[in-house]
């Protein structure tokens, strides 16, 4: 199933700056070819990348976790808001019932 939403004016903007400045056939290439990453070498690409960024270790597992428990913590989702994200994310609803929201401290994890 090809990805299918929509990226933003914004980063669809930087993303065919780039291809234009820089043409290639793929968007995430090896820097010493035009290959595109292998699944292992984009995850390694990945990790350098997001720690230079943030000055401590981070996958792109703990962003895409990290934006479903603020999305379901702070976003009100309903029912259907919370299906759609799960499909979204290659997930199934059940699998953000860890996660509770509480007026007092914002949202807890269950056990």
């Amino acid at each position: 199933m090809l990805y299918t939403r929509s990226l933003g004016h914004e980063l669809t903007k930087e993303l065919r700056a780039s291809l234009e400045r820089n043409p290639r056939p793929y968007l995430f290439t090896e820097s010493n070819s035009a290959r595109p990453y292998t699944h292992s070498g984009f995850a390694m690409y990945a990790r350098r990348t997001l720690h230079k960024l943030f000055g401590k270790p981070c996958t792109l597992t703990l962003l895409r976790h990290s934006f479903i428990s603020h999305m379901l913590a702070y976003g009100q989702l309903t029912i259907r808001d919370r299906e759609q994200l799960a499909a979204e994310m290659c997930h199934s609803p059940a699998q953000y019932q860890w996660i509770d929201r509480t007026p007092a401290n914002g949202y807890s994890v269950l056990s």
